[in-house]
């Protein structure tokens, strides 16, 4: 039987067993460069981190691609209960929120999933919908359900006001996550989201009037269409055939063919950086 060589492999594994180095760029990231909201400074400074750290790797075409967005800053967001009792609670607003303020009835969606707007039909139009942001159960992950995107749409089609997120994990945190268009566009009405004991108790305090309630929210914040962020990218280029690009994916049959390593932008308020690396790249895709 012929021998193998893995040697490299060994170095390779046991480089990644033993080195420190992530948790110094980690530290690097937290304690220096500090947070990194799309298209902030802060994050251009982390972007310049990384392209030197791929330099000193030892990746080739080291780059930062600009990538254009509409940038969302955020601001107060408050959530009252106006009937059948008083009652405020905390909240934060989606990414993407546009600003404003409403004051309508609310309606329990449950999970928010199609099937509970085709249930409720025109009797959201004009309210304010209260949904679960994820409808498995913490801790389940065993079905593929609706996105908190897809359930925000739902809503808009059904003619909704604004829409309350409430997180399906105990612990009193607020559930967030980016509800913008694509290329970072502000989303078609009002959202925020809330803790699973907050969402909680406003539905109970909702059942107490027989199920009418009403409530009010204030989101402020700002957006500007014209920002850029940077996806980092570097190769290893490939020895055999050079102008095949393998992105992410590394079968064995790929060695030899360029490795291309993209750091993307702006993922968690929307995808921006990956949707963006994918138009301006079409042509290199394989068909």
């Amino acid at each position: 039987m012929e021998s193998i060589d893995l040697s490299y492999e060994k170095h390779l594994i046991g480089e990644i067993w033993t080195t420190d180095e992530p948790y110094r760029n980690l530290e690097e990231f937290c304690d220096v460069i500090g947070a990194r909201w799309a298209g902030s400074e802060s994050e251009r400074r982390g972007g310049e981190f990384l392209k030197a750290k791929l330099e000193q790797y030892g990746l080739q075409n080291v780059r930062l691609e600009p990538v254009p967005f509409g940038a969302w800053t955020r601001g107060h967001a408050t959530l009252e209960l106006t009937a059948p009792v008083a009652q405020s609670f905390s909240c934060i607003a989606l990414p993407y929120s546009p600003p404003g303020d409403i004051e309508a009835e609310l309606i329990d969606t449950g999970n928010g999933e199609a099937d509970d707007f085709e249930r409720l039909g025109e009797a959201v139009r004009g309210k304010v919908v209260i949904a679960a942001a994820e409808t498995n159960p913490a801790g389940v992950r065993s079905k593929k359900l609706a996105h908190r995107t897809d359930k925000l749409r739902f809503a808009v089609d059904a003619g909704a006001a604004g829409m309350i997120f409430v997180n399906q994990n105990p612990g009193l945190l607020h559930i967030t996550g980016g509800i913008g268009g694509p290329g970072g566009r502000p989303a078609a009405i009002i959202a925020v989201g809330t803790s699973w004991e907050h969402g909680q108790t406003i539905l109970r305090l909702a059942r107490r009037g027989g199920g009418s309630a009403r409530v009010k929210i204030s989101v402020g914040g700002s957006f500007s269409p014209d920002n850029t962020s940077f996806n980092v990218v570097g190769e290893i280029p490939g020895t055999r055939s050079a102008d095949e690009i393998v992105l992410a994916a590394l079968p064995p049959e790929a060695i030899g063919r360029t490795i291309r390593f993209v750091l993307y932008c702006g993922e968690e308020v929307g995808l921006l950086g990956s949707w963006a690396h994918t138009a301006d790249h079409e042509a290199e895709n394989a068909d």
